[in-house]
């Protein structure tokens, strides 16, 4: 069952809450086409009700994010605004700007809201802080720096199929604390715990799971197209025995 408190409509489209209305339309052309009747993939995986029902989802999450002021309703209610945050923002504060992750970059960048009083600007303004270059050998997530072991990314960049102790595995060596990914996510800890102990009868139904481990691996600095192809392998195998 599709659960709306652990899961969402961003999920469902594979994108970010910062998505803007471009990247919300192009997610939503491809996810029409993936759960399309004319797909012949689609069956291999879903009933016909249930296809119909995740194209219906589909719809719903286009017609709620796509109409500005039904995903601030929406984003309000998700919990990722706040009424001080709706009071201060004005009809131009609505803007598209990438989730670019911060790895191998010389500078972090912040996102604030300001009002007219600051320079003129409204909306989203774009504070880049200039951050310490790290040691030799270590990497950084947007969450932390960690030391780079070769062996195991050679296995990460290798992996064909994999269960969620793997990418538990993973987010510990990059010493992501669950509690910061879970808030970053946006996605409950209980359903993260879920997906690391491979207890599948607790994660929702598999379109949403698949979003789920989408973001993951974009939390994670990892190549997703990969890592979320062998996670799906595993939870595929999993559900026909």
């Amino acid at each position: 069952m599709y659960q709306e408190e652990e899961t969402s409509f961003y999920d469902l489209l594979e994108i970010s809450p910062s998505a803007g209305p471009t990247e919300i339309y192009e997610a939503y052309q491809r996810a029409r086409e993936t759960y399309s009747p004319h797909s012949a993939a689609i069956y291999s995986m879903f009933t016909e009700e249930e296809a119909r029902e995740l194209l219906r989802l589909v719809d719903e999450a286009y017609s709620t994010l796509s109409n500005r002021s039904r995903k601030r309703a929406y984003d309000l209610r998700l919990g990722l605004l706040d009424d001080e945050e709706l009071k201060n923002e004005t009809p131009n504060a609505y803007h598209s700007h990438p989730n670019k992750s911060p790895e191998k970059q010389d500078s972090l960048v912040e996102e604030r809201k300001v009002g007219r009083a600051e320079e003129g600007w409204t909306g989203i303004v774009k504070v880049h802080r200039k951050v310490d270059p790290l040691p030799e050998g270590q990497e950084r997530t947007r969450f932390s720096t960690y030391t780079v072991d070769a062996q195991f990314e050679k296995d990460i960049e290798d992996v064909e199929e994999c269960d969620g102790s793997f990418l538990q595995k993973i987010r510990e060596y990059k010493n992501v604390p669950l509690q910061e990914l879970s808030e970053a996510m946006k996605t409950s800890r209980s359903t993260l715990r879920a997906l690391e102990e491979n207890e599948l009868d607790r994660l929702p139904v598999q379109v949403f799971t698949r979003g789920i481990v989408v973001q993951y691996c974009r939390m994670l600095g990892l190549d997703e197209h990969k890592v979320v192809a062998a996670y799906m392998t595993y939870y595929k195998s999993q559900k026909s025995t």
